[in-house]
């Protein structure tokens, strides 16, 4: 715990250092551009067939509405179909004190999804070695609260979020049968994070000079004794430089950190029992049980932090694709402002106010370890485009897509990565 107090005091520091630097470059105390609470309404009503790496091809029909009679209440409903099937939606921005309190909720109930389960952690793992679990549940609910002070530039938050889910079968990366767990591996977790953000920024949506810093604790305690206990830090930096008038240069600093307060189940033997895969002398699916015993094995005795891969960080590899107890990433994006024009459109199925267009290049290496010892002794990289629109509601529609070294990646999503 020490060490980790010293890594959190050093970047407390280096956030204050950058900003004694970043005084002279905006010639005075950052203002807000703009107001930070905004009522201007808008939705969006859209099919879209979409292919996510690590999850498969599905169709997601989007039925989104921004500041919801004119509050500042956002909604969004995503009903899905294909290689994964549910819906996913939030009610979110909800003020109970206006402009002060904030409620949000979130939850997803998808009744078929398959997730890549790869051979082992770190960041040495071959991409094709992995087997795909398939879950006939994967349900959560999420609720959040953030006090929010001075403007948007100091805020507390708290999130709550409860997990169900219910693995039933294994495959091979071509879709084959390698085992069929009757009964299925039913879990259930709750999730409690605590969490902080300090913004010193011209803008809380769209920063275009400042830095912001995020931390956060996320802990997931159990009444089972053969599951771990850990916490989970996150701190997350960027800092974003201005580039002539109306463009930004954004780097990014994160890491991820668990925290092993009490070891789950560590007898490979028990684990493999638990898992209740019977193979019956087939070679495949003792491979991939094994794989499954080292994993859980190593989830007992490290903890697992935020992994890498998605839409956030190393944006070029599928979701969850590096998992480790310990994760640091580092990006770097230039949002060329093409036009920072206030325009209304109404395209029938979208409503919104523009307030700026970008088009985005960005840059991104992460490494993944179970011990410390172990960072930085592999690293993937991956680059990228997106397009994004800027809009009064708070939304950011980007799409992009990103080059790994493991192919390419598309995805749309409706924020900033960082």
């Amino acid at each position: 715990m020490k060490k980790k107090s010293q890594r959190y005091i050093a970047t407390f520091f280096c956030v204050v250092l950058f900003l004694m630097l970043l005084r002279p470059i905006a010639g005075q105390a950052l203002d807000r551009r703009k107001p930070q609470f905004q009522a201007e309404s808008s939705y969006l009503i859209f099919p879209m067939p979409i292919a996510l790496p690590g999850v498969g091809e599905m169709v997601v029909v989007t039925v989104l509405a921004g500041n919801i009679a004119g509050t500042n209440m956002d909604a969004y409903v995503l009903g899905i179909s294909g290689d994964a099937e549910g819906y996913a939606g939030e009610f979110g921005d909800i003020h109970i004190l206006p402009e002060t309190l904030i409620f949000g909720v979130f939850s997803h109930n998808l009744n078929k999804v398959t997730f890549n389960n790869y051979a082992s952690r770190g960041m040495d793992s071959d991409p094709d070695d992995y087997t795909l679990v398939e879950q006939t549940q994967f349900e959560g609910l999420e609720t959040k609260l953030t006090l929010t002070l001075f403007d948007r530039r100091f805020e507390l938050f708290g999130v709550q979020y409860n997990q169900e889910i219910t693995t039933s079968r294994i495959l091979d990366s071509g879709g084959n049968l390698i085992a069929d767990l009757s009964p299925a591996n039913q879990s259930e977790s709750k999730t409690t994070t605590y969490g902080s953000v300090i913004d010193y920024t011209d803008d809380r949506q769209d920063p275009r000079v400042g830095a912001r810093l995020e931390v956060s604790r996320s802990k997931t305690p159990t009444d089972d004794p053969d599951a771990p206990e850990f916490n989970v830090w996150d701190s997350n930096l960027t800092v974003y430089i201005p580039v002539g008038k109306i463009s930004t240069f954004a780097l990014n600093y994160f890491q991820s950190d668990a925290e092993v307060t009490r070891e789950g189940q560590t007898d490979r033997t028990v684990l493999e029992q638990e898992l209740g895969i019977e193979c019956f002398g087939n070679s495949e699916c003792e491979t991939a049980r094994d794989n499954l015993v080292q994993n859980n094995w190593a989830s007992n005795k490290y903890g697992t932090a935020t992994s890498l891969g998605g839409d956030e960080r190393l944006r070029g590899y599928p979701f969850g694709r590096y998992k480790g107890a310990h994760v640091r990433f580092y990006g770097a994006e230039f949002r060329w402002n093409i036009s920072e024009e206030t325009k209304p459109f109404n395209w029938f199925i979208w409503k919104d106010i523009r307030t700026g267009t970008q088009v985005a290049f960005f840059y991104e290496t992460g490494t993944v370890a179970d011990t410390e010892e172990d960072l930085g002794t592999i690293y993937r990289s991956n680059y990228g485009i997106g397009f994004r629109l800027v809009t009064a509601s708070g939304f950011v529609y980007r799409p992009e897509v990103a080059l790994g070294e493991e192919g390419v990646a598309a995805s749309i999503t409706f924020n900033y990565p960082w």
